[in-house]
């Protein structure tokens, strides 16, 4: 039974034109996939040559094969990772334990904008700020020890000279005998995340500003009757010193008592405008240690703005042990 035939073999070319190669060399080598008993397919290198009589013709034909099946199935498996790696839209980055680059994928030159034949044999510190040098030797010595790095944030450089943000994962890599030679490092840009993130905290800063511009809205008239109040009472106090001036007689006690009512409606009115120009202003959280007694005490009287003449009467109990705290008054107040 013709051998081919019983071991279902697969040929590179077509068996005419083998024999052809044969015939006209006298030898020929190449790769054949055989089925086994048991139904497994198996790689080997075939040399197959020609034995001639002395008239020429051909009588016999040796045939040697070498099982690569798994030298073969290595290799596939190589070429199907470095298909994964090269495709990859994050940096892959091979390095020695020296961190020196040994590869370099097709994401790393997009990011970077440095090609692989600039950056194989290379220091990795190319790409360190000079303020994050240090990160070098703590990144090597954590994964000499078998340690595994995930998520790292950090800044690295672009070609340019510019400052990408990115995200790091780390791994050792293992020889053949087990040992570590080496750190596979996958690189992540996130400077597009970072922006937005920072977008959203500017937009969030923007409605808490709105926010505050709507309350005032709301508080509008309620302001204006709590500042008509004391502006109102300067006014008649004014009158009526002016009146007690104009007496040859006045009594000094009470134009001293006048002009401390003046001065106490005048400071009234001051911290009603102080605190709407606290409560409008656009600014970030600033937190002091303050007085908390007396930060809660200011904002439920500015809460209560305009309510006096509505008869709501407020009882405050304070805790006198509640000592001081950092916060934002102005927030509080909200």
């Amino acid at each position: 039974m013709n051998s081919h035939k019983l071991l279902r073999t697969e040929f590179p070319q077509s068996l005419h034109a083998l024999d052809q190669e044969l015939l006209e060399c006298d030898a020929w080598t190449g790769e054949l996939r055989h089925c086994r008993r048991d139904g497994n397919e198996i790689v080997v290198v075939s040399h197959q040559s020609l034995l001639r009589d002395p008239d020429g013709g051909v009588s016999l034909v040796t045939e040697a094969n070498n099982d690569i099946t798994e030298e073969r199935r290595g290799r596939e498996a190589r070429l199907y990772l470095a298909s994964i790696v090269d495709s990859s839209d994050d940096a892959i980055i091979g390095k020695t334990l020296d961190g020196i680059v040994t590869s370099w994928n097709h994401a790393a030159e997009v990011i970077f904008d440095y090609p692989a034949s600039e950056m194989i044999g290379r220091p990795i510190t190319r790409l360190h700020p000079e303020d994050r040098l240090y990160e070098e030797a703590m990144i090597l010595e954590r994964v000499s020890r078998g340690e595994r790095i995930s998520h790292y944030e950090t800044v690295r450089l672009h070609r340019d000279g510019r400052e990408i943000a990115v995200s790091l994962t780390i791994s050792p890599i293992l020889g053949p005998a087990g040992t570590i030679i080496g750190a596979s490092k996958i690189v992540r840009d996130i400077t597009a995340d970072r922006h937005s993130q920072s977008r959203i905290v500017e937009l969030q800063a923007e409605l808490v500003h709105v926010a505050r511009l709507s309350t005032m809205g709301q508080m509008a008239s309620a302001i204006a009757h709590e500042l008509n109040q004391p502006l109102t009472a300067v006014g008649n106090y004014a009158g009526a010193l002016g009146r007690m001036l104009a007496t040859p007689n006045a009594d000094p006690e009470r134009v001293r008592d006048i002009v401390e009512r003046i001065r106490q409606q005048t400071t009234r009115a001051g911290d009603v405008i102080r605190r709407l120009r606290d409560h409008v202003a656009k600014r970030g959280a600033t937190r002091r240690h303050e007085d908390i007694n007396a930060v809660v005490t200011e904002a439920v009287e500015l809460g209560l703005v305009g309510t006096r003449h509505q008869g709501v009467v407020t009882a405050i109990r304070l805790d006198a042990t509640a000592g001081s705290g950092s916060l934002d008054r102005c927030r509080l107040a909200r």
